[in-house]
């Protein structure tokens, strides 16, 4: 017998007709060193993502969201410092289901925070922009702060953003025991960033989650330097995921059980494919019972 979470649908088996953007929300970032004349561009790699995140916005209240408006997507949520350099935005679809959440976030960090919420979850998610300017030791001890007070309502965390460190290299001590402590990793392997001067190549734009944020994909999508001195990244993720799955069965002997759990397990692989859900094996633990000493 399969049992589910409590949380999870009582009949989560596909429609007959299955569209994809009701099972995936996909995540779009770029540090774009000015939006304002990079809109046509845009316009022509956003279309088929849900979310879209940019830091280093170089925008300014002046600078209206109808002048920066994009095709399909709701009115900008913004973080603005000047027209000049920094900012973060958030571009979002009609039915994509989010909130700023200013609780979250410090006033002298150019960082935002959001809450999605899935099918089965609620997802606390963040866009920064860290300056080279600010203090390293500063940032990461309020960004950890943040880390913490979000973690206090939920385990499911997205960071995305221009971090100004090369997540290619070894990270510090004191970055990589945040990390580990508040339970995230990196899922961008390729680098992001570079730099014209030296010709040198490095990871600045993360994307860390959770892991129990079930993705079905990230990576890197190249971009013309005209453009920008940053590659886009992107992750998908699913809109239905679980926190606990368990079978249990009786039978005569250890072959059988064997058999019988192989079955489902092959089952429950053709159901994730169908539904784009990832089940983490490195979680995966077995417990036999038995009447034999």
């Amino acid at each position: 017998m399969l049992i589910l979470a409590g949380d999870v649908e009582s009949n989560p088996g596909p429609a007959n007709t299955i569209d994809i953007s009701d099972q995936s929300i996909s995540i779009f970032h770029c540090n774009i060193r000015s939006l304002r004349n990079k809109l046509d561009y845009i316009s022509n790699v956003i279309e088929e993502f849900d979310i879209i995140f940019f830091s280093e916005t170089h925008l300014a209240p002046f600078i209206t969201n109808e002048k920066i408006a994009l095709p399909e997507f709701e009115t900008p949520i913004r973080k603005d410092r000047n027209s000049d350099g920094g900012g973060v935005i958030m571009y979002y679809k009609s039915n994509i289901k989010i909130k700023r959440r200013l609780d979250l976030e410090h006033d002298s960090l150019e960082i935002m925070w959001f809450e999605l919420k899935t099918k089965l979850h609620v997802i606390l998610m963040n866009i920064t922009y860290r300056s080279e300017r600010f203090s390293p030791s500063n940032f990461w001890s309020l960004y950890d702060m943040m880390l913490k007070r979000a973690l206090d309502e939920t385990n499911h965390i997205i960071c995305l953003g221009d971090l100004n460190k090369n997540f290619l290299l070894n990270l510090p001590n004191c970055i990589s025991d945040i990390l580990s402590i508040n339970g995230l990793f990196n899922t961008i392997n390729d680098a992001t960033h570079f730099d014209s001067r030296t010709g040198s190549l490095s990871l600045l734009d993360p994307i860390l989650i959770t892991d129990s944020i079930q993705f079905i994909d990230s990576g890197i999508i190249p971009i013309n330097r005209d453009i920008s001195d940053h590659e886009d990244d992107i992750i998908g993720l699913s809109r239905m995921f679980a926190d606990d799955t368990s079978i249990g069965h009786t039978a005569p002997d250890e072959t059988t059980l064997q058999s019988m759990i192989n079955i489902d397990l092959q089952n429950i692989n053709s159901w994730a494919n169908d539904w784009l859900v990832r089940f983490n094996p490195n979680k995966t633990n077995i417990m036999l019972f038995s009447n034999k000493n």
